[in-house]
């Protein structure tokens, strides 16, 4: 790896975007219904309609995300955020402990730094999990913190 290169990674589309379906879908579910109790009247085409689209309308809010945050991975360190929503990279040298946590009910790495009271976040719901770990491990090395924490998908073994 050069010193100016760096790998991406960016979100997995589909567990966000279920995630976010089902809360604006119970959302809405709960809104209809108890206009149908208030009223006392069915629950009408338009608004099983209105349940669709904004289902859709997520879909097309999740996107912009989903494609434009992405995580560098590279010989200098990891470009990642805090719990501002601030980037900044941090260095391989610098990574105290990293442990699993949850940010807004998604499964993440808190990264703690020497010196720093902030912790930074990875979120693991990401495209190329496995190409993270190799990457940080071809960065940082196999026994950093980082590379021990990723989890790492199961393989199918051959039996007999």
């Amino acid at each position: 790896m050069t010193p100016s290169h760096y790998r991406s990674f960016r979100y997995a589309f589909w567990p966000m975007w279920r995630a976010q379906l089902s809360l604006c879908m119970a959302g809405i579910g709960t809104v209809l219904v108890a206009k149908s109790a208030w009223t006392g009247q069915p629950i009408q085409r338009p608004d099983l309609l209105l349940h669709v689209a904004m289902g859709l309308l997520m879909a097309l809010v999740m996107c912009g995300p989903v494609h434009a945050f992405r995580f560098r991975v590279g010989p200098q360190g990891l470009h990642t955020f805090d719990a501002r929503g601030r980037w900044q990279t941090l260095p391989w040298a610098h990574v105290r402990a990293v442990e699993p946590a949850y940010l807004l009910h998604f499964p993440h790495l808190r990264i703690r730094l020497d010196g720093e009271r902030r912790s930074f976040w990875l979120p693991l719901m990401l495209a190329d999990l496995e190409g993270l770990h190799q990457a940080v491990v071809d960065a940082a090395g196999a026994e950093h913190p980082l590379a021990r924490a990723l989890p790492r998908p199961a393989r199918a073994s051959f039996r007999c």
